[in-house]
């Protein structure tokens, strides 16, 4: 079925999701008191947890709210801050991340998903360390000027690195604890502000590498810092207003309205051109490697997408071009099963399904009913792609005694899975269990997008047409039934 991920890929949704909830607790924060403030503000903060890890620096951010608030010395509005009656708040923010973590825990055992290929790659401290500063760099750079970037990949090889890319990597990283340090010292509100917005990115800034395909960093991510940055710039205007001569003010009017101009018109521009980029697979991962040619993660998304599409030919070719590059383990199993997809649907399905079943060979595994699906398990991805493509490739073989037994592998372990459903519906026609082919086809277009759903009636519709071409086939009741169905729709359709 079509993927509809560039859409929601663009939207950010968890992004937007865990914005909201962190301002919905800041706003708690700072317009209640006492246990009304803190039962608001940490049921907010949970929510913003379980939406996305980039709430886990929230309290930080609060604590330095509360923090400069007076104007007293560092110490006494440190003491302050932890006074008895901000206990409470404290209190129940420990209690909703300790929650999230024993939910977490729970449902996904590895807490720490860290990208071990990019680690590998740092000589030493200094040189992660840059690295973490070079992910700053980009995401101040996508604030103040992101037109000339935009683009859903931004590749950063440690290894292609000079020393003066070290250097200025490290450089950055001091900068930033200058600027906390001398917002703590002054407590100028608009650098805490500021510093509020640095502290936001530190789960995206690689001190744990993050495995987003070797990217220094996503413009999704910064929902949530924009926030605080936007804060800062209100807080910004507001001194100068509050504290500037006649002067200074109109020449701050006229700049910021200039600039507010200037901005919208070149970001409607920017959002006419690159918003047809994002309306399939195939035009975004195009759109990458035009920009990135020689990404390998591109290539393989771009083969994927063109399968997707239909355009086979493509695909194989981009296959073929990229034959020599030496793939992670963890993007080579993707690239054995879209080169196994890409056989089974061009009609080679003998093929496709021998790639499977060797590389399940070489795991230790007989058969695909000999292994069963952990959806906790790292691997749960790789092997549910590879059954539902070896699901797929036995139904081209009409061995459906095989393609049910995969996709109910696949049911077990994902009951939502709209292609499984849809492929054991499929498997259950070749059976000649039409009550039980239409419960499943029923039951998966309960799971697919609306789109998915006409395309999946279309592909049932081909599936049973092409099942019932000849009369002698092995499904009786299935065509039957099938041919009642379809009489009764050209009648429909005439009325």
């Amino acid at each position: 079925m079509r993927q509809v991920e560039p859409v929601a890929w663009a939207a950010g949704r968890f992004d937007l999701l865990v914005t909201t909830f962190s301002l919905a607790a800041v706003y708690s924060f700072l317009r209640y008191t006492g246990w009304t403030q803190a039962f608001l503000t940490s049921l907010f903060f949970f929510f913003a947890l379980l939406c996305k890890e980039m709430a886990i620096t929230l309290p930080i951010a609060i604590f330095l709210l509360k923090f400069s608030q007076d104007r007293d010395s560092f110490y006494y509005s440190v003491k302050k801050v932890f006074k008895s009656d901000g206990l409470p708040l404290w209190g129940s923010l420990t209690l909703s991340l300790a929650a999230y973590m024993a939910i977490r825990m729970h449902y996904m055992p590895e807490i720490l998903h860290t990208d071990e290929n990019l680690a590998r790659k740092f000589y030493d401290i200094p040189h992660h360390i840059s690295y973490v500063g070079w992910a700053f760099i980009f995401y101040f750079k996508m604030v103040f000027w992101p037109f000339s970037s935009l683009n859903p990949q931004h590749p950063l090889d440690p290894l292609d690195m000079t020393k003066l890319d070290v250097i200025l990597g490290c450089l950055a990283c001091v900068g930033l604890i200058l600027l906390t340090i001398i917002s703590l010292r002054f407590k100028a509100r608009s650098l805490i502000l500021l510093s509020c917005f640095a502290i936001s990115l530190l789960p995206v800034s690689h001190i744990l590498p993050l495995t987003i395909g070797g990217n220094i960093g996503h413009e999704r991510f910064l929902a949530y810092p924009l926030v605080w940055f936007s804060i800062f710039l209100a807080q910004l205007i507001y001194s100068i207003f509050l504290w500037g001569d006649k002067k200074s003010k109109k020449v701050t009017t006229f700049t910021f309205a200039t600039f507010i101009f200037s901005w919208t018109i070149y970001s409607s521009a920017v959002i006419k051109i690159t918003t047809p980029l994002w309306q399939s697979d195939l035009s975004l991962w195009s759109w990458v490697l035009k920009v990135n040619p020689g990404l390998p993660y591109a290539a393989l998304n771009y083969s994927i997408a063109a399968i997707r599409e239909g355009d086979y030919e493509s695909a194989e070719k981009m296959l073929e071009k990229n034959e020599s590059i030496q793939y992670s383990p963890k993007d080579a199993i993707f690239v054995l099963l879209t080169k196994a997809d890409l056989q089974i649907r061009k009609g080679n399905a003998k093929i496709g399904t021998k790639l499977l079943e060797e590389y399940l060979l070489q795991q230790g595994i007989k058969s695909a009913s000999d292994y069963s699906i952990d959806e906790k398990s790292k691997d749960s991805s790789k092997m549910k792609g590879l059954y539902a493509i070896l699901a797929r490739g036995y139904i081209y073989q009409e061995e459906f005694s095989k393609a049910e037994m995969v996709s109910d592998m696949l049911i077990l372990s994902d009951p939502h899975n709209a292609s499984a459903l849809l492929f054991s519906s499929y498997a259950k026609y070749g059976m000649d269990k039409w009550s039980e082919g239409e419960h499943l086809y029923k039951e998966s277009t309960r799971y697919f997008v609306p789109a998915g759903v006409e395309e999946a009636a279309q592909s049932r519709s081909i599936f049973l047409s092409n099942l019932c071409k000849n009369p002698e086939n092995s499904t009786p009741q299935v065509c039957s039934q099938f041919r009642v169905d379809n009489s009764v729709d050209l009648k429909s359709a005439y009325r």
